[in-house]
């Protein structure tokens, strides 16, 4: 079933898809009345129902049955490096097809990327688009929050320190994520490399 987009502002019954949403609904996927359709406001409500009137830029839905989806929790968030090309927009998909409630794009001295404050916004509004369109087609009915780019530095001191942060690292011996999970209290809480005591078959690093 097709899935459209309704600002949380605008969740009121009988829903209204306007502007983008509404011209994207009615002339690129030819929706018409009677058409049975879904609708998600992006912070966990939902509903499906009947297209009952068509114009230039809104489209009326009564709605057959709603609901709303639980948050999960824990709450993830996940800070990314920003790669060169397209990479970043998979990413953000996988990571709402993932359930991720939160994602900060990273500007790292190693990166090829750099994005002046300038042009923050308008990227982060462009990776806002690409989680939308990666809600509606896999049914998540939250979109992720999306914070402008900043450098590493700034993330960590930013960030909370009383919440559980693990480092992905490619280095002999770490501990895989679902281990890291399951004995959390043999780490500390902030951020590290969760790395398994050394063995005589495991170098130090």
């Amino acid at each position: 079933m097709d899935r459209f987009w309704i600002s949380p502002d605008h969740w009121i019954e009988p829903f209204r898809l306007t502007g983008e949403e509404a011209r994207h609904c009615g002339r690129v996927m030819r929706k018409r009345e009677g058409d049975l359709i879904e609708l998600f406001d992006g912070q966990g409500r939902w509903a499906r129902g009947r297209i009952a009137s068509i114009a230039r830029d809104e489209i009326e839905i009564n709605p057959i049955e709603s609901g709303e989806s639980p948050l999960l929790h824990p709450r993830i968030e996940i800070a990314v490096g920003i790669p060169k090309g397209k990479t970043f927009d998979l990413i953000i998909q996988k990571a709402v097809e993932l359930g991720v409630d939160a994602i900060q794009p990273i500007l790292s001295e190693q990166g090829m990327v750099k994005i002046s404050p300038d042009d923050a916004p308008k990227k982060r509004s462009k990776w806002e688009k690409v989680a939308l369109e990666a809600c509606k087609q896999c049914g998540q009915n939250v979109i992720p929050t999306i914070s402008l780019p900043v450098e590493l530095p700034d993330y960590l001191e930013n960030s909370n320190k009383d919440s559980l942060m693990l480092v992905g690292a490619l280095l002999p011996g770490v501990v895989p994520m679902r281990e890291a999970l399951v004995v959390k209290s043999r780490v500390f809480v902030g951020v590290f490399e969760v790395i398994r005591k050394p063995t005589p078959n495991t170098p130090n690093t």
